[in-house]
């Protein structure tokens, strides 16, 4: 399968490659279809921000104020890029329900997708490259429909996948993007 993935976070737009292997079962006038699918999603920015020094010089805060940022750059205003670069790998369980019988030509379908996610985040910033790597679970839903075209089907697949993050360098966020895929099924 190749996709594409877009991030409904600052992460943008990201590949999306894959490869599933499943099986079919006739459920009253339709299919019930299960896989195991496994993708890696490549995502990358570049920003800039600002981690100005306390009025003191030290980082500290005192007691009247709120927290302040410590001391971390020379730039006035503390003016600083950084990169991320995060590989997704997600491992799932696509489940979902083809409306037509298995014979027919064209077929729709809608499912959800319990996954596995293991995350690797690598940042740089002031010159420093900081890597983290995590292992979630998350949750996907789609949409699709396929044509049987040769000995398989082809097919276009819409859905949502989201799964927390939890990086000390990133902080805890998620990741959720909005996926558009496309494949051929090859029918055994």
């Amino acid at each position: 399968m190749l996709g594409l993935d877009i991030s409904t976070h600052a992460l943008g737009i990201g590949p999306d490659l894959g490869v599933e292997v499943g099986g079919r079962l006739s459920l009253g006038s339709g299919v019930f279809a299960f896989a195991l699918r496994g993708t890696w999603q490549r995502y990358t920015m570049e920003r800039s921000a600002a981690a100005p020094c306390s009025p003191n010089g030290s980082g500290v805060s005192n007691a009247a104020a709120a927290p302040e940022t410590p001391c971390v750059s020379s730039p006035p205003g503390g003016a600083y890029d950084y990169s991320l670069s995060e590989d997704v790998v997600r491992v799932s369980l696509p489940l979902s329900y083809r409306f037509l019988r298995a014979s027919s030509a064209f077929n729709a379908y809608v499912g959800v997708a319990p996954q596995l996610v293991l995350q690797r985040a690598e940042t740089t910033a002031w010159n420093l490259l900081t890597t983290e790597t995590a292992t979630r679970f998350g949750v996907g839903g789609f949409l699709g429909a396929q044509y049987r075209l040769g000995p398989g089907s082809l097919w276009l697949e819409a859905g949502y996948a989201w799964s927390p993050v939890k990086h000390r360098v990133t902080g805890d966020s998620s990741i959720s993007t909005v996926t558009l895929a496309i494949g051929y099924r090859i029918t055994i």
